[in-house]
């Protein structure tokens, strides 16, 4: 990956993702990005800092009758040197 070494140190990383299902299936968008993270050696100097999870209102959702994405997750990632 290029990312990382382009990334200055102490700089952020700085990912959205919904957390969906679908049907009986749930999708995990968030938990695969952070085993990603922590599995590939790419990444090995960026430290998960936080973990912000946040419910979507109905009123928000750019489809207001789908049921399948309820929440977005925020993984703020930290490059140490």
């Amino acid at each position: 990956s290029r990312l990382v070494p382009q990334l200055r140190i102490g700089g952020y990383v700085i990912l959205v993702l919904g957390d969906a299902s679908r049907g009986n299936a749930k999708l995990g968008p968030p938990a695969l990005a952070e085993q990603i993270f922590e599995d590939t050696h790419d990444f090995r100097h960026l430290d998960l800092v936080a973990k912000i999870e946040d419910e979507i209102p109905d009123i928000r959702r750019s489809r207001r009758g789908c049921r399948g994405t309820k929440r977005e997750v925020v993984l703020v990632y930290q490059r140490r040197q």
